[in-house]
C-alpha cells in the first residue's frame, strides 16, 4: 500500500507540474465549459442541465489523453524501465496511475460543474449521489481504456492516432456532440456499443430524475468496461520502448476489442436475468374484475409466482412462507389496459410539437413509461420506425425497459405515395416507416424480408377523407399481402377510411379493421361477415374526437392524466395563436363532429351484431396523447353504445387476444399485469383514473405515493 500511495502522489505531482497536462487537463476543459455555457444558456432548466451533461461527458472522453500521453512518454524516455527494476508490481503501478488520473479528472469536472452551474444559472436540486455514481463509473471506464491504448502505443507519435480511433467515434456517435436523431440509423446502432453513449445517457437520466432503475444497466456496463480495460492493460503492458508485441499479445488485442464491444450486451443479459420476475406474490383484492365477467367478485386472493398467476381463491387465504403480501383490500383489482393502435414517434402536439431536451430514444421511452402511469400495460405500434421499435421491444421483453408489453407491425404497407408517406417527407429513407408496393409480387417479397422480425402486418387501404386524399393500394396487391402474411403466421390489420374499403378488406380475408369508416355507414352484410369470422374492429374514436376538440378550441389538459404524463409544451402547443386559429377555421369543426358520430354509429351496430371491438386510440396524432387517450377511447366506446364492462373488455381481454399476449385477464397462467383502482370501474369509468398501483409481470411499475 505504501508503494501504491507514493506512486499515486508522484503521478499527481507530475500532472500539476507539466504545463501541457495542466492546459489539456484543466484549462482546456474550462474553456469548453465556458464556451458551451455561454452559447447555450437559453431554454428550460432541463435543457441547460443537458448542456452540462454534454460538457462533462466530453471531458471524460478526453481524459483518455491524460493517461495515454504521459505513460507513452515515460516508456519512450526509459522512465518505466526504472519502475520495472524497483521492482514495482504492475498491478500496483496501473491502479495507482488510474487513481491519480481519477483525482485529476475529478478536479477538472468539478471546475466544469461550477462554471456551468454559474453561467447556465442551474438549480442544484438533482440527486448528486446518482450523478457521482455515474461519473465515477464513466471516468473509470474511460481511464481504463486509456491504459489499454497506452499499453499498445509504440511511441509518442503513434499514440494520438491510435487514441483517435477510439475517441472520435465516441465523441460523434454518443449524442454528446451531435443529437442522435440527426445520425443515420446504422450510426446510431454503432453508438449503442460505445461506453461514452452510456455515460451521456446516464447523466441525462440523472438530471431528468429517472431514478436508480434507469442507471443500473449503464453503470454496470461502464464498470464492466473498466474491469475489462484493466485486465487487458495488465496483459498487454510493456515497460520497455523497444519491446514488441508477441503474436499471442496481438491475439489478446483482438480479444480485448471484441470483449469491450460485447460488454454492454453482456451486462444487459446479466440484468435481464437478475430483473426477471421471481418469487411468490399474494394479492388481497377487496374487489376483483377478471376481464371477462359481468360483475365484480368480492374478497379474492390472487397468488402470483414468477410473474404469472398460479392460483385464484375466494376469501383472503394465508400466504405461503416467504411470499410477499400486497394488501389491496380497499381497492378494485383488474387487468391492465391496452392500446391496440399507437404511433409512438410523436407526442400528439400541434405541428409535431417536440421536446428538444430529449433524444428520440428518450422520448420514446418516456411515452411508453407514460402508458404505465395511466394503467396501460400493453401497446401496439401501428407504423413507427421499425428498427427503433424492434430495439425497444427486445429491451422490454428482457425486462430492461420500463414499458408496457410492446407489439409491433413494422413498416406499414401502402400504395406508391399512399398514406402515410406524406407524413415522412422529412425522412431520407421511408423504408423503416412504410413500404410502397405497386404489384403483388413486390408486396410478397417485401413482407418476406421482414416477416421474422414483426408481430403482425398493417396494410393501408384508404384513399383519405375530404381534403386529405391519397393513392389507394390495388385490390390484388392487398389480397396477395394478406395471403402471404397468413402463410407466415401473421395477422393482418387494414387501415380504411370508407365503408366500401371495409367491405373489400373483409372479403379479402383481413383479420382486423383499423378506423372503419368516419364518412359513411358500414353495410349490414359486411358487419355480419366480420362477426361470423371474428374480424376485429379497432375504431379509434379518440383521434377523431381529438381533432374535434382541437377544431373547437376545447382544453385538452383537463382530461385525466394529461398534465401528469404529457410534457407541458406539447399540450400548450394548442393554445390560441395565429397559426392555430387558421388551422381551426380550416379544419371545419362540423365535419369532425359528424365524422365522430358516423363512426360511433358504426361501432354501435357492429357491437350489436357481435363484431369484436378492441380499444385503440391512434395516439401520436394531434390532440391524441399516449396514455390519456385510452381513457378517452373507453368513454367514447361507452357513449357509442357499449356497456361499461364491454368497453373494459375492449381494453383488456379482447385487446390481449388481438395482440397475441397472455395478459388481459386475471386467470391462471396469465401474466400478472394488474392495476388497482379506487372505486368500481364496472359502474363508473372514472374509477380507472383513481389508480393506486400498476403491476406488470408481478412487479410494481408505479405506485401512488399516498396510501
Amino acid at each position: 500500500m505504501r508503494a501504491f500511495w507514493r506512486n499515486t502522489v508522484a503521478h499527481l505531482r507530475m500532472g500539476f507540474r507539466d504545463r501541457q497536462s495542466l492546459f489539456w487537463g484543466l484549462a482546456f476543459p474550462l474553456l469548453i465549459a465556458f464556451a458551451f455555457s455561454t452559447l447555450f444558456r437559453q431554454g428550460t432548466a432541463l435543457e441547460r442541465w443537458n448542456v452540462l451533461c454534454q460538457i462533462v461527458a466530453i471531458n471524460l472522453a478526453a481524459s483518455m489523453f491524460s493517461v495515454v500521453m504521459p505513460l507513452v512518454a515515460m516508456r519512450e524516455f526509459h522512465i518505466l524501465r526504472r519502475y520495472r527494476v524497483t521492482p514495482l508490481p504492475l498491478t500496483v503501478f496501473l491502479l495507482s496511475t488510474l487513481l491519480a488520473q481519477l483525482v485529476f479528472v475529478a478536479i477538472s469536472s468539478a471546475l466544469q460543474l461550477l462554471v456551468g452551474i454559474w453561467l447556465l444559472r442551474l438549480p442544484l436540486s438533482i440527486p448528486w449521489a446518482q450523478w457521482a455514481a455515474v461519473w465515477v463509473a464513466g471516468a473509470m471506464a474511460m481511464l481504463s481504456l486509456g491504459l489499454v491504448v497506452a499499453s499498445l502505443a509504440d511511441n509518442i507519435r503513434s499514440a494520438p492516432a491510435l487514441l483517435q480511433l477510439l475517441f472520435m467515434p465516441m465523441l460523434f456517435l454518443s449524442g454528446a456532440t451531435i443529437p442522435e436523431f440527426l445520425l443515420p440509423d446504422l450510426w446510431q446502432r454503432i453508438g449503442e456499443w460505445l461506453p461514452l453513449t452510456h455515460v451521456f445517457r446516464a447523466l441525462k437520466a440523472v438530471v431528468a430524475g429517472k431514478g436508480w432503475e434507469a442507471l443500473l444497466s449503464p453503470i454496470g456496463s461502464l464498470l464492466l468496461t473498466a474491469g475489462i480495460g484493466l485486465f487487458f492493460a495488465h496483459a498487454l503492458f510493456r515497460w520497455e520502448a523497444g519491446e514488441k508485441l508477441s503474436p499471442s499479445a496481438r491475439l489478446r488485442v483482438v480479444m480485448a476489442v471484441l470483449v469491450l464491444l460485447i460488454s454492454p450486451k453482456v451486462m444487459d443479459g446479466a440484468f435481464a436475468f437478475w430483473l426477471r420476475p421471481r418469487g411468490t406474490l399474494v394479492i388481497y383484492a377487496g374487489r376483483l374484475w377478471d376481464g371477462e365477467s359481468a360483475r365484480l367478485k368480492e374478497q379474492v386472493t390472487v397468488i402470483v409466482r414468477d410473474g404469472r398467476i398460479v392460483e385464484i381463491r375466494q376469501g383472503f387465504v394465508r400466504p405461503p412462507f416467504r411470499a410477499q403480501l400486497v394488501d389491496a383490500r380497499r381497492w378494485t383489482v383488474l387487468p391492465g389496459l391496452g392500446d391496440a393502435h399507437t404511433h409512438l414517434g410523436n407526442d400528439g402536439g400541434f405541428a409535431f410539437s417536440a421536446t428538444p431536451e430529449e433524444s428520440e430514444t428518450e422520448a420514446l421511452e418516456r411515452r411508453l413509461k407514460g402508458y404505465l402511469r395511466c394503467g396501460v400495460t400493453m401497446v401496439k405500434s401501428c407504423g413507427d420506425h421499425a428498427d427503433q421499435m424492434m430495439r425497444l421491444r427486445d429491451r422490454e421483453r428482457k425486462g430492461l425497459l420500463a414499458a408496457p408489453r410492446l407489439v409491433i407491425v413494422g413498416p406499414a404497407f401502402t400504395a406508391p405515395k399512399g398514406h402515410p408517406t406524406e407524413l415522412f417527407f422529412w425522412a431520407p429513407d421511408l423504408n423503416p416507416f412504410v413500404r410502397q408496393v405497386a404489384h403483388p409480387s413486390e408486396a410478397i417479397e417485401q413482407l418476406r424480408a421482414i416477416a421474422k422480425n414483426i408481430d403482425g402486418v398493417k396494410a393501408v387501404y384508404g384513399k383519405g377523407v375530404g381534403f386529405f386524399t391519397y393513392p389507394r393500394m390495388k385490390e390484388e396487391v392487398l389480397a396477395a399481402l394478406i395471403n402471404a402474411a397468413h402463410q407466415h403466421g401473421l395477422k393482418v390489420t387494414v387501415h380504411t377510411d370508407h365503408a366500401e374499403e371495409v367491405r373489400t378488406a373483409v372479403q379479402l380475408g383481413a383479420d382486423g379493421i383499423e378506423h372503419g369508416s368516419f364518412v359513411d355507414t358500414i353495410d349490414t352484410m359486411t358487419l355480419q361477415e366480420m362477426a361470423r369470422r371474428k374480424v376485429v374492429f379497432v375504431p379509434t374514436l379518440a383521434v377523431v374526437d381529438g381533432m374535434r376538440k382541437m377544431a373547437m378550441g376545447e382544453p385538452l389538459d383537463e382530461e385525466p392524466f394529461v398534465r401528469t404524463v404529457v410534457p407541458k409544451k406539447v399540450w400548450e402547443s394548442f393554445e390560441e395563436g395565429g397559426w392555430i386559429a387558421m388551422w381551426r377555421r380550416w379544419m371545419q369543426m362540423a365535419d369532425w363532429s359528424k365524422r365522430l358520430q358516423t363512426n360511433m354509429e358504426n361501432v354501435r351496430r357492429a357491437f350489436e351484431m357481435g363484431v369484436p371491438i378492441v380499444c385503440g386510440t391512434d395516439a401520436g396524432n394531434p390532440a391524441t396523447f399516449h396514455g390519456p387517450a385510452v381513457h378517452r377511447e373507453l368513454r367514447l366506446l361507452h357513449q357509442a353504445g357499449l356497456p361499461i364492462t364491454e368497453a373494459l373488455k375492449a381494453a383488456t381481454s379482447r385487446c390481449a387476444d388481438w395482440l397475441g399476449l397472455e395478459a388481459g385477464r386475471i386467470a391462471v397462467g396469465k401474466w400478472a399485469d394488474l392495476i388497482a383502482v379506487d372505486g368500481d370501474p364496472t359502474r363508473d369509468l372514472d374509477a380507472l383514473t383513481r389508480l393506486r398501483w400498476v403491476m406488470k409481470g408481478g412487479q410494481w411499475v408505479w405506485q401512488a405515493t399516498n396510501p
